[in-house]
């Protein structure tokens, strides 16, 4: 059946191609997380090739991110968040900032404290066991944070006060959590070193669909399952309203600097 819709793509500034290997020891290197639980095995050694991202004088974490990793996960709507960062050896002191950078690049955490969320720098160190946030605040532990539309946030998980001989992991528990994750192919990246901080939403669509990250000049083009190009434009900034007619099914949106490629699988459905 042929639908009429029409896709909006909003481009908003937030940061730049990067020519390192990206780690997550960087806002910009921050590692997807879609479902519960997350759980790291051990703690990487990562490479800290951004420094200076977060300000002890805007949050609570006074050594700002010289020893660390970053998280990112996205909500689909409206709902609180919690989360328990456990560690496997419960002498291990874990601090860290919530921070929310829909439409924001990661370089305006260090400047602007709006884009804190929640912090927990406990204070005590050794043998403080689980961090977070709870319904019960308190110590480790933070008040809930609610949110009312979609929100893409940014952990970092503090890792300063380990020994170099400290590499056992932890868990982070979203339970009682109560909006849904964004997938990990809708927050992720296809290639860590193509573009970066791209998130694209809904998933299915029916009408519209949100693209934010870029901040240059790009090609964009949309791809029916058979390959066949159906839709191609140039554009920056901007709001851009493209109209179309396609079928219900699936399509690959495709954003293309002079450097880098995005794609993106995407599936249309009627209301």
């Amino acid at each position: 059946m042929i639908t009429r819709f029409t896709i909006a793509l909003i481009i908003v500034l937030t940061t730049s191609i990067q020519s390192y290997t990206q780690s997550a020891a960087d806002c910009i290197g921050a590692v997807p997380v879609c479902a519960n639980p997350y759980v790291l095995s051990f703690i990487p050694k990562e490479q800290n090739n951004v420094t200076g991202e977060i300000n002890p004088s805007n949050t609570c974490l006074a050594t700002g991110d010289t020893k660390g990793r970053w998280y990112r996960f996205a909500s689909t709507g409206a709902g609180s968040l919690k989360f328990s960062i456990i560690p496997q050896d419960t002498t291990y002191d874990l601090d860290w900032a919530l921070f929310s950078l829909y439409n924001r690049p990661c370089s305006d955490i260090w400047s602007d404290p709006s884009l804190l969320l929640s912090c927990n720098f406990y204070g005590i160190q050794g043998n403080n066991g689980s961090t977070g946030i709870s319904d019960s605040p308190g110590g480790p532990f933070s008040p809930t944070v609610n949110v009312d539309s979609v929100t893409l946030f940014y952990l970092y998980v503090s890792h300063h006060w380990l020994g170099n001989n400290d590499t056992l992991g932890y868990t982070i528990d979203f339970s009682g959590t109560t909006f849904t994750f964004q997938d990990c192919s809708i927050i992720g990246l296809n290639n860590p070193d193509e573009i970066t901080d791209v998130l694209v939403y809904p998933n299915p669509f029916s009408d519209v669909i949100h693209v934010q990250g870029l901040n240059q000049k790009v090609e964009l083009n949309l791809y029916n399952i058979q390959g066949k190009v159906i839709f191609t434009q140039i554009f920056q900034y901007s709001p851009v309203i493209i109209p179309a007619e396609i079928s219900h099914g699936v399509y690959i949106l495709e954003i293309k600097t002079p450097n880098s490629v995005y794609r993106k699988k995407l599936i249309q459905h009627d209301d």
